[in-house]
């Protein structure tokens, strides 16, 4: 096969003139080449800032990303500087100072000295200066919030609370930033028509560039479960009482309507409530006779809360005689 194809180059053949003008044309874009790279041209070129500093300090603000410089010189130079490197590294040292301001001139001189190609020039940068600050380095642990908007199906309803793990972040950077925090958002979570239990990934709030998180990504676990109505009678306490007459409360058993997960139904009894009427301010003396009742003790589990009567009427017995409305 290769034997072939050396057999068909070798038989394809140039007359002599258009042989003699390729040549000449090979040579002229080579000096055209030359020529072109020998001219000053200008290119703008990324500047990438690494700061060096001890591990117990950390940066105020950082510096800045989108720093470029408008670079000047020949064709060949600026190729060099390309070819060199992506962007042009420029190392800061702050391991000795907590305070370090660089003017523009500053600024050209540490660039200038970080360029591959030593010929170039710098024509301009897009900052006039860099202030840069370190404080002492904090790390806090504090509690996650979960930023969340949760809409259930209908007949269904949280089964207990939103657990996160973890339920709290590491943060790390300068104390000014660091101390005042008191907590740390997740990002939003929106979810609707929800019918089962949820186990989800979700990431945290991006901190600023100043600020560093650990973990970034949490486990939201959302325990869900179908409901339904219940009711239980439960008897009435009285607060103060007449304290020399006889009182009788009708009715003394009060019936509760409540919505309460089906794990939670059978255990649910008139034990976990408590609902009372007070008669502390109750006027004795006049003709009303009855007073509202208020649940006093109920479990957290239950929603829908109702009572039937909401009100209780009260007899007061005077020794000796018969019953008499107050």
């Amino acid at each position: 096969m290769l034997k072939q194809i050396k057999n068909k180059i070798s038989s394809i053949q140039i007359p002599e003139e258009r042989a003699i003008l390729l040549i000449c044309i090979g040579i002229a874009l080579i000096f055209w080449f030359l020529v072109k790279f020998s001219q000053p041209y200008k290119s703008i070129k990324e500047v990438r800032i690494n700061i060096e500093f001890p591990e117990d300090r950390a940066l105020l603000d950082q510096p800045p990303t989108d720093m470029k410089v408008e670079l000047s010189g020949s064709g060949w130079d600026l190729l060099y500087e390309y070819i060199s490197s992506s962007a042009i590294p420029l190392a800061i040292n702050m391991v000795s100072t907590d305070v370090l301001d660089l003017n523009r001139a500053q600024l050209r001189s540490e660039i200038y000295s970080s360029l591959a190609a030593s010929k170039l020039e710098i024509a301009e940068i897009n900052y006039d200066e860099i202030n840069l600050r370190l404080e002492e380095k904090l790390q806090k642990k504090i509690p996650i919030y979960l930023n969340a908007s949760l809409e259930y199906s209908a007949e269904y309803q949280r089964q207990g609370l939103v657990g996160l793990k973890p339920d709290s972040v590491l943060v790390a950077g300068p104390i000014s930033r660091v101390g005042p925090l008191k907590y740390w958002l997740t990002d939003s979570l929106i979810l609707k028509n929800i019918q089962s239990s949820q186990s989800i990934d979700l990431k945290l709030a991006n901190p600023p560039a100043e600020l560093q998180i650990v973990p970034q990504t949490i486990k939201v676990n959302i325990p869900v479960e179908q409901f339904t109505e219940k009711s239980i009678f439960v008897p009435l306490q009285v607060m103060n009482p007449p304290p020399a007459d006889s009182l009788k409360v009708f009715p003394d058993k009060i019936r509760i309507t409540c919505v309460v997960g089906l794990s939670q139904y059978d255990t649910l009894t008139s034990e976990d409530f408590s609902i009372e009427v007070d008669l502390k301010s109750v006027p004795l003396n006049e003709g009303k006779n009855s007073v509202p009742i208020r649940i006093t003790r109920q479990p957290e589990y239950v929603k829908n809360v109702s009572l039937s009567p909401k009100a209780a009427e009260f007899f007061i017995l005077k020794k000796g005689g018969s019953p008499k409305s107050k």
